[in-house]
């Protein structure tokens, strides 16, 4: 009996240290403001997979799998607070990127930054000197994104997942510092 109770004692010990994981599905239906041969998606995640599929409409159709993994509920509470899919419209060309992480995203306006390849848009890395950038929580942002055939495509990913992009026509730009990049019918 005695040896029953500590077995159970023990099992409830193992199931309260797991992970608590929350997941939701963000849905987003973006246009061009201004239609034109320039017009481009450009998206930066951080961790998780990149889906973009070419598609005969003229919307940017954007689905994204946000999971975030926390050991507490409040650690898990403040990963869903902050991180967001982050949505920037230039008028032809519509950025979107995970917002939240350390890393602030925007434009950079130093001539010699790395973000000048992606018009200077980007997270920057510089951000985090003499912070604690250590989440509590780790998160994962899957992007599967349908756009329309003819757009320019920047993809730039970084950690936990893949990048596919499939059926465009125009320029298309990959980046990926820890997973596979995959083109196909470009």
């Amino acid at each position: 009996m005695k040896k029953m109770i500590q077995l159970i004692g023990l099992l409830l010990i193992c199931l309260t240290a797991q992970a608590q994981t929350f997941t939701e599905i963000l849905k987003k239906e973006l246009s061009f403001e201004k239609k034109s041969e320039a017009n481009a998606l450009m998206l930066f995640n951080m961790s998780g997979d990149v889906k973009v599929t070419g598609y005969e409409g003229d919307k940017i159709l954007i689905e994204v799998e946000k999971k975030v993994i926390g050991k507490t509920q409040a650690r898990l509470e403040l990963g869903k607070k902050e991180i967001q899919l982050g949505v920037l419209d230039r008028a032809d060309t519509l950025i979107v990127y995970t917002e939240g992480v350390c890393n602030s995203f925007g434009k950079s306006t130093r001539k010699e930054n790395w973000r000048t390849k992606w018009n200077g848009y980007g997270y920057n890395w510089e951000d985090c000197k003499g912070r604690d950038c250590d989440k509590e929580y780790d998160y994962e942002m899957n992007y599967s994104i349908k756009v329309p055939r003819n757009i320019n495509v920047v993809v730039s990913a970084v950690n936990n997942g893949y990048v596919r992009i499939e059926g465009t026509s125009k320029s298309v730009s990959a980046d990926n510092v820890n997973g596979s990049i995959q083109l196909k019918n470009i």
